[in-house]
């Protein structure tokens, strides 16, 4: 019989859970340097093997992906996700899934783009030359605008925004602090981060059954998303999606399209910001691409510098910063034996760090997305938006929302870092802690 993974030993009842949550990045990364690539933590009552090889990782996600499910940690999401296509799994999965991608098709997603860059402009209306301002909250209200535009067609105005804002984060940091407890309890059971979270939960469930009512009430030619998935038909029963579903499938586009795109564009601006070189070498392929003019989404092909830009960013902070499945049956994993029941992690944070497989890790270098090199790199050497059959159905929805922001951004402002770099908190996602202060200056019309 194979053996199981080396890894620490950790203590009696909690194992590693106290060890690793004081310092996730850091413990979960030393634990890969000193035990491997497959590595058995054990986090209290659960089991885990931490995977950290491009090769291993592409077994569990792509060839094997049939052996394993959504794991222990995404569950805990359930209570807002509920069973849409982030947690729903076999036949029930891949119905919705196939109702869910119509409106992300390449075709349509260019029509979102001219959302994306008012919303973008609308926010850049508020700053102010010379003043410092967390920018993460400006992105976070770009995020949150540009999901409720291209979801619901609803403009959020200020005094509701700040609320569902509020709602938005309480979900978030509901689920992050089910993930730091050493033993989460059942959904059921009304602890006061449970209480908290379900109340932020039918805050935006409100905002979700009145648009669903509305648009069942009154067929339009409405094109956001949620009036795409309510048309969508299956093609094995011809039915819809019921009021549930929508729910699911909604909650779930809206909460992962508003915090993963914003934590995204608030790295990369602290990133450009710190580093004036790649800064300029973006600002001038907008000059020279743009000039003046505001940005489409016919555009993108031409932008390289502002794609490159953004994966660096996401290399070095994946949003996603960790990725969970559970065996489903006894499986193989890099000569390690990983018995039914053990959850997988698949940390980006580890894999896009790892020396092995980037020059000089550490570093901000939007170039190393030049030339031959990284299409040398092994398929999941970097993969912020998973893979499989499960990738991230919004990723091309993401990747221009990133691109078409910060390409109406920079024309405008230049961005000057005021104090220490944020330190990224992981979370559910990871976010920076605790804000990202950058210091404005506007750049006239016309101007460089």
């Amino acid at each position: 019989m194979l053996p199981l993974p080396p890894g620490p030993k950790g203590r009696l009842i909690l194992g590693s859970f106290r060890e690793v949550n004081a310092d996730k990045l850091g413990t979960m990364t030393r634990y890969q340097r000193e035990f491997g690539d497959v590595v058995k933590v054990r986090m209290g009552p659960l089991n885990v093997a931490v995977i950290s090889h491009p090769d291993l990782i592409e077994q569990v996600l792509v060839t094997q992906a049939r052996s394993v499910h959504k794991g222990f940690i995404e569950q805990l999401a359930r209570p807002a996700a509920g069973n849409g296509i982030f947690l729903s799994e076999n036949d029930f999965w891949k119905r919705q899934r196939r109702m869910v991608s119509p409106p992300f098709h390449r075709a349509r997603l260019a029509g979102y783009g001219e959302t994306m860059v008012t919303v973008a402009e609308r926010v850049a209306a508020t700053f102010r030359d010379g003043e410092t301002r967390d920018i993460y909250r400006d992105t976070s209200r770009i995020g949150m605008n540009v999901a409720a535009k291209t979801l619901f067609d609803v403009d959020i105005e200020a005094a509701e925004g700040e609320q569902l804002g509020h709602a938005l984060a309480a979900v978030m940091d509901g689920v992050a602090r089910r993930i730091n407890s050493p033993l989460p309890l059942p959904d059921y059971v009304p602890t006061p981060t449970m209480l908290r979270l379900r109340r932020a939960v039918r805050r935006l469930d409100k905002l979700i059954y009145r648009a669903i009512a509305e648009r069942r009430a009154r067929a339009s030619e409405r094109e956001d998303l949620l009036s795409l998935l309510l048309a969508v038909r299956d093609e094995d029963d011809g039915k819809g999606m019921t009021d549930r579903q929508l729910r699911d499938e909604a909650m779930t586009l809206f909460v992962a399209g508003f915090e993963t795109t914003a934590i995204t564009l608030a790295w990369t601006l602290d990133l450009l910001a710190r580093n004036p070189a790649a800064d300029e070498a973006l600002r001038a392929e907008l000059a020279r691409t743009l000039q003046g003019r505001r940005p489409t989404a016919a555009d993108l092909p031409q932008l390289k510098a502002v794609e490159r830009v953004v994966n660096e960013s996401m290399r070095l902070f994946p949003p996603a910063w960790a990725m969970d499945r559970m065996a489903e049956e006894d499986l193989e994993l890099g000569g390690h034996r990983i018995p039914k029941g053990w959850d997988l992690w698949m940390l980006p944070w580890i894999v896009h760090r790892d020396p092995r497989f980037w020059r000089e890790p550490e570093r901000f270098d939007p170039e190393r997305w030049q030339g031959d090199a990284v299409k040398q790199l092994p398929r999941f050497a970097f993969f912020p938006f998973g893979g499989g059959p499960r990738i991230c159905i919004g990723n091309a929805f993401a990747m221009m929302e990133a691109q078409l922001v910060l390409a109406t951004l920079l024309p405008r402002f230049r961005f000057t870092p005021v104090g220490a770099p944020p330190t990224p908190d992981p979370g559910f996602t990871l976010r920076p802690a605790p804000a990202v202060k950058l210091k404005l200056s506007a750049i006239p019309a016309g101007g460089a």
